[in-house]
């Protein structure tokens, strides 16, 4: 499903909206491209105050391009943004207006997976959640929880879940 450009300053995509506690989440699909042009990252050497991504592995993108072109791979898990200022949900329509220009989308956790599909031959579509505007201490809060929390399967395991 490719983003519909409603002029030349929005892109309109279809979403899905949840409600968690407090928590506006917007769930949508849009081509790799669209998706390259609008999204960036914010590390902590490149922005000192509001910076809080790990420098990129250029390894780990080009792996992953390797794994989308030569493999036959690929993302099914969400990359998260914050759509910055300007964006907008249309709860009758179910439609995101998110602005045609870069720094659109504040990219909190996927930036590997972002990197190796702007290196990949391949486009196709990609699966984003979303909040709408929230304030870089809750971007970083995030990418915290995000990057803490979560275990590693171990080799081991996940090679006895092919056999």
């Amino acid at each position: 499903m490719a983003a519909k450009k409603v002029d030349a300053k929005f892109v309109e995509v279809k979403a899905s909206f949840a409600q968690q506690r407090g928590w506006r989440i917007f769930s949508f699909v849009i081509d790799s491209t669209t998706f390259d042009r609008i999204a960036f990252v914010s590390r902590r050497d490149d922005d000192k105050d509001a910076g809080y991504q790990r420098n990129l592995s250029k390894q780990r993108a080009s792996d992953i391009a390797r794994y989308i072109d030569k493999e036959n791979g690929c993302i099914p898990n969400s990359i998260l943004v914050n759509l910055e200022d300007g964006a907008s949900y249309d709860e009758k329509t179910q439609t995101l207006r998110i602005p045609n220009q870069p720094k659109a989308a504040w990219v909190i956790d996927g930036q590997h997976r972002m990197f190796g599909l702007r290196q990949a031959r391949t486009t196709y579509d990609l699966v984003v959640t979303a909040f709408l505007g929230i304030d870089v201490a809750e971007h970083a809060k995030q990418f915290k929880i995000i990057n803490s929390k979560q275990k590693e399967c171990r080799p081991r395991f996940s090679m006895t879940c092919w056999i």
